[in-house]
């Protein structure tokens, strides 16, 4: 799959989405960008979340890879087997490398997040929170990955 560049989005990483999605999931308020804060800056990278009663959707573009050694979300793998993620488990999105993965296993309570590899040194996570159990959250969370990608792909 050809490498995905989210650098033009991470000062409008709400950008990422069409209004149309997070509003055909009940989200009628805009999406609230974190481009700025000391952690989206120094730990985590910008992103955006929208919010509806006790549902929540985001989107994230990490920070950059430094390590030429894990490209992609190889390193998502390595954190899971070295205990630093609670789970791991390889997916895709629109053909590109991704995985359900998380710090915490929360996916029976409707917490699931996807880490998705735009390219070797890029990658992006979608998490969907409050949702009905782990289909539902994990199948909002690649949802919004593929969306994610097709803006990426300028389609």
């Amino acid at each position: 799959m050809p490498a995905l560049d989210p650098e033009p989005y991470r000062d409008k990483p709400c950008e990422l989405l069409s209004a149309d999605l997070p509003r055909s999931l009940g989200y009628t308020a805009p999406g609230t960008a974190d481009i700025s804060s000391r952690v989206s800056t120094l730990f985590t990278g910008q992103g955006c979340a929208w919010i509806s009663g006790a549902k929540t959707i985001q989107i994230q573009i990490l920070l950059k890879n430094q390590d030429p050694n894990l490209p992609g979300i190889t390193k998502t793998f390595l954190q899971r087997d070295r205990g630093v993620l609670a789970y791991a488990d390889p997916t895709e999105a629109s053909g590109y490398q991704a995985a359900f993965a998380d710090l915490t296993d929360e996916r029976a309570r409707g917490n699931c997040a996807v880490i998705v590899a735009l390219s070797s040194d890029e990658s992006a996570v979608t998490r969907a929170s409050g949702y009905n159990n782990a289909q539902d959250s994990c199948d909002t969370a690649k949802q919004l990955a593929e969306a994610m990608i097709k803006t990426l792909q300028g389609s």
